[in-house]
């Protein structure tokens, strides 16, 4: 039985029709409706005025109607399809065309025809991304294209070697690219042009095959070229620098040349044993064999290469983040989630493990101890990829990917690929302790992904779990609980520190949309996207927003459609045996086939992956955080299980992928083309990023000769550690290395202010550095997460006030619109303000450091804010934000003088602290009619300005929002100003461009002040 349609891709792209015309529709709609406020934040989603949770409405909506739909294209593909006749095994060549072929008429012609076009199929693996890159960027990669063009030729003229000959041309670029990066460190000045040299190598290699017409030598080839490829490890080893016309070298710390050296010459000795087993059977050695795991793990190690010069890195936030964790905890001796909470799971503690145990424990050693864990997880994953794909397909993913510095999600792809590997699936008990083992580690290292593994794999999870209670095999072997202990040990001793992190993760989990939340619409679309449309600016929208809102959605769907492929099998056979279609019957081997189950756990693991990744629609980019775990899951996880399965379906002996049939070739091309959509060069996939990226413009991939180099160029910008003037212990954390010069008047004014107090108190905490790696730099204990930024909301922000009521740390720079509740906190639990030291002392601390001063008036160092169009998105959510306003005392306005007066009936002064929110209601009618009655603009923006009882007005007495809609819910205390000020007894109104504004007295309609729940 043969069935011949193209199901189910013709499904899926049913559904995508059928789909974006409601995007289209309902996107800018849903969009501009109002946003719901549960609390006072004020991040992009305040400041842009437009729906986050409309917009991930729609996309969940989006999701759900393109499931159904897949699943109507699939029952009534079922219900008519007709399934062919039988065919005589004798007469087919499927193992060479994937497609039934009768050739029982002897026809040289036709056979001479169908063998190369069972070759050409491979072809738009080469194709396919190239072409969706120059359709997103208009840019094509060079390499590729020649990779393309020599496929294609050797297709038509040695069909069967086609393959072989392609990989002689891959192999002989990187073994070039091995050889020069060696000989680059002992001939400097050796010009480089890698391609040249690796094509042109390749080209000799593949003229010798054609004259000698000898497979051996074909064979050989390709395993004698893998060896240089070991060459690409000395890229880490380099550790000159060119430094204020200097040379000089910084070295590395022991360990990292201890891991290098050891790597190498294991890879080395790997590839010389992989040549002597086969170089005498490479004659009869399928083309998956010759090519070892060896190579495939070095090459995807080198192309996802991060350049690790000894620099400190300047980003302080995100480098900063990954750098304090492990000196906060075992460095300083902080108790986790405590007194430190990290602000994203313990996946820090990875980097600052190698950075304190195997290097030097410095600044500078946090950029190799990055590169070590990058090339750590490249080896895991890609060994992983070939023992389920054989050499041939993980070469290709090895080419077509790469790791991104991005490390949030780095063990999902490896640990499905380990859970699905054939062997550990048919020991169940085994499987069971290896699935409870990476659910437990992924989830202390990121817990969003190690939910988003754990929910993917628990269907095949409760399958086994079935089997293991059904069979009782498992259960009556005495050695198997003692395998069950020792994993579920560590489990229940983590049990309090995982409630910890639970409690924690929900609470900054409730904040995500309106804290980290940017929305798509309204953005504008970056010049490099499809660049040939600019003047066709709305046809560019179209494909920008569509494509930056369906590839997340297609990556699900992609998933769900392979699931319908893997359960179309049984379904046909139950059609065939038995009409009346049992249903139980089809459910029960769809469960049983590790592939479906693996397929929708992909899918599962998605979704939930998008829970945060889509929250955050960063500007300029296509899918920024969402990109990588689409990559790592639709890019080659997906294409794995086809392989794999296609693999399995033909019994192949060894697995080659060879077996596939067109319509699986194509949609793998359509998957592995993701990195080409969604990245135009090596910069984009170094998020965040780090200096310096030698490659940062070069191509994705096949464009390396960036990366021959032996030295590093020290920018001007950058100073080595010995010739600051820092302190003796500041230069002990920077290490050897260079610094940015601009960041050491930070380390330095830190350590001014430390040392004061470290005079007068010992084992001070500190709060609000102007980055997280100064505390590495400064060696001090922070204050709970040390980022106050990162709490928004107010479960996080009181957290954060719980730790700093006891700990009463110091506190530098604080941003009263991101952190208002630890703002008002320090304002009126005894904190003073000190202009000298910039910073916010404990009352009591500072008349330790300042006995008889008095402290300075922090409204004379603060500054007029400006809020856009905050009040009106906080305004039209007026009604879900009552519940946080407890007083009110209306206001009365009236015209005065030039200005609108805002009068309290009530109260003869107001206190910034007990009224710090108003609601004000314009009529924006009044104020355009009255306008246009004056032949003038209307106004945009209301300015509030106000002052105390001895008619002082402070520079920073004004706050400018944008009127909009009239409805504004301005928050005042965020002013220091007005939160600091105990008698205000004169609130004006003015609107922009109006020389009296007392004429639109009529229409402020309404003015209530509020006090916010702290």
């Amino acid at each position: 039985m043969k069935q011949k349609s193209s199901f189910p891709w013709i499904c899926l792209i049913l559904t995508i029709l059928f789909t974006y015309p409601m995007f289209l529709f309902l996107f800018p709609k849903v969009s501009q409706t109002d946003q719901i406020f549960s609390d006072l934040i004020l991040e992009n989603v305040a400041r842009s005025g437009f729906n986050k949770s409309g917009e991930l409405g729609l996309f969940w909506c989006l999701l759900a109607a393109g499931i159904v739909l897949l699943g109507i294209f699939f029952y009534l593909s079922m219900r008519f399809s007709k399934s062919g006749g039988s065919c005589d095994p004798n007469t087919v060549i499927e193992e060479q065309t994937g497609s039934s072929v009768d050739i029982t008429q002897d026809s040289k012609f036709k056979h001479f025809f169908l063998l190369r076009l069972a070759y050409l199929k491979f072809l738009p693996l080469l194709l396919v991304p190239n072409l969706a890159h120059f359709l997103i960027y208009r840019e094509y990669n060079k390499g590729l294209l020649l990779l393309s063009g020599v496929y294609l030729i050797a297709a038509l003229l040695k069909p069967v070697d086609a393959p072989s000959l392609l990989c002689v041309y891959v192999l002989s670029y990187y073994a070039a690219a091995g050889i020069c990066t060696v000989l680059i460190r002992f001939l400097p000045a050796l010009p480089i042009h890698l391609s040249l040299y690796g094509y042109g190598a390749a080209t000799v290699l593949a003229a010798l095959y054609f004259l000698s017409q000898s497979q051996t030598l074909l064979k050989r080839m390709i395993l004698y070229l893998q060896l240089p490829i070991t060459g690409v490890l000395a890229i880490w080893f380099v550790d000159r620098y060119h430094y204020r016309g200097e040379w000089i070298t910084v070295r590395f710390a022991g360990g990292y040349y201890l891991f290098f050296g050891i790597l190498t010459a294991l890879f080395f000795i790997a590839q010389l044993d992989h040549i002597y087993r086969l170089k005498k059977e490479a004659f009869f050695a399928p083309l998956s064999r010759l090519i070892s795991s060896a190579t495939v793990m070095l090459l995807f190690a080198y192309n996802s290469f991060s350049a690790c010069p000894m620099y400190a890195q300047p980003d302080q936030h995100h480098h900063g983040e990954q750098m304090i964790p492990w000196q906060q905890v075992f460095g300083l001796g902080q108790r986790l989630y405590e007194e430190y909470t990290p602000v994203s799971g313990l996946f820090p503690f990875s980097i600052g493990a190698i950075q304190n145990i195997l290097l030097g424990k410095t600044a500078s050693d946090y950029s190799p101890a990055v590169s070590i864990l990058m090339v750590i997880v490249c080896l895991f994953t890609m060994y992983l990829i070939h023992k389920h794909t054989g050499g041939l397909f993980a070469l290709l993913f090895a080419v077509f990917f790469c790791l991104p510095c991005y490390n949030r999600q780095y063990l999902v792809l490896p640990f499905l690929l380990l859970l699905f590997l054939p062997s550990l699936r048919k020991l169940r008990f085994r499987w069971v302790l290896f699935w409870i083992f990476c659910c437990f580690v992924a989830g202390l290292y990121y817990p969003l992904f190690g939910a988003a593994l754990l929910l993917g794999t628990l269907p095949f999870g409760v399958w086994q779990f079935y089997h293991i209670l059904k069979e009782k095999t498992e259960l009556k072997k005495p050695g198997n609980y003692g395998y069950l202990l020792l994993v579920l040990a560590p489990v229940v001793y983590c049990i309090p520190l995982l409630r910890k992190m639970l409690a924690h993760t929900l609470t900054y989990s409730s904040q995500t949309i309106l804290a980290d939340g940017i929305c798509l619409f309204g953005q504008s679309v970056p010049e490099k996207f499809m660049p040939y449309l600019g003047e066709h600016a709305y046809l560019q929208s179209l494909c920008y927003f569509g494509l930056r809102f369906f590839l997340p959605l297609i990556g699900v769907w992609v998933f769900a459609d392979t699931v319908l492929l893997f359960w179309k099998d049984p379904i046909l056979v139950q059609k065939q045996t038995d009409e009346a279609f049992p249903v139980k019957a089809v459910l029960q081997q769809a469960a049983s086939n590790p592939y479906l189950l693996f397929a929708s756990g992909g899918a599962i693991t998605l979704c939930v992956s998008y829970t945060y990744t889509l929250v955050r629609a960063d500007t300029d980019v296509l899918l920024s955080r969402t990109s990588y775990i689409l990559c790592a899951l639709a890019g080659i996880f997906l294409p794995v299980l086809l392989i794999a399965w296609e693999d399995d379906r033909k019994k192949q002996d060894y697995k080659g992928g060879l077996s596939l049939p067109f319509r699986h070739i194509l949609l793998i091309a359509c998957l592995i083309s993701l990195p080409m959509i969604l990245y135009r060069n090596v910069a984009d996939v170094k998020t965040p990023a780090m200096w310096v990226y030698p490659n940062g413009e070069s191509e994705l991939f096949l464009d390396d000769t960036a990366k021959i180099y032996d030295h590093y160029e020290v920018p001007e910008i950058f100073i080595k550690s010995e010739d600051t003037d820092l302190a003796d212990h500041n230069k002990e954390m920077l290490g050897k290395g260079f610094i940015v010069s601009d960041q050491l008047s930070y380390i330095k004014h830190y350590q001014s202010v430390i040392d004061k107090c470290s005079a007068v108190k010992k084992d001070m905490y500190y709060m609000g550095f102007d980055g997280q790696g100064f505390y590495y730099f400064n060696d001090v204990k922070t204050c709970n997460t040390g980022f106050i930024q990162a709490a928004k909301g107010y479960p996080a922000q009181q957290k954060i006030i719980e730790n700093a009521a006891k700990e009463r740390p110091v506190v530098f720079l604080m941003e009263p619109d991101c952190d208002y509740y630890v703002y008002y906190w320090m304002h009126t639990h005894d904190y003073v303000y000190c202009a000298e030291d910039e910073c916010f002392y404990p009352k009591e601390l500072f008349g330790q450091l300042y006995p008889g001063k008095t402290p300075d008036d922090y409204r004379e160092y603060s500054a007029p804010l400006t809020f856009g169009k905050v009040p009106d998105s906080l305004g039209r959510s007026l009604e879900s934000l009552k519940p946080l306003l407890l007083a009110e005392q209306p206001l009365t306005p009236k015209a005065g003088g030039h200005s609108i007066d805002l009068t309290q009936n009530a109260l003869p002064l107001i206190n910034g602290k007990e009224y710090d929110m108003l609601a004000l209601t314009l009529d924006t009618s009044r104020l355009i009619a009255t306008a246009e009655s004056a032949g003038i603009s209307a106004p945009g923006s209301v300015t509030i300005t106000f002052n105390s009882t001895d008619g002082s007005l402070h520079d920073s007495n004004t706050i400018t929002c944008d009127i909009a809609d009239g409805t504004l819910l301005i928050p005042l205390g965020m002013n220091p100003a007005w939160l600091l000020t105990e008698d205000i007894h004169n609130i004006r109104l003015d609107f922009d461009g109006q020389t009296d504004s007392s004429v639109y007295a009529d229409a402020v309609t309404e003015a209530v002040l509020y006090k916010l729940r702290q």
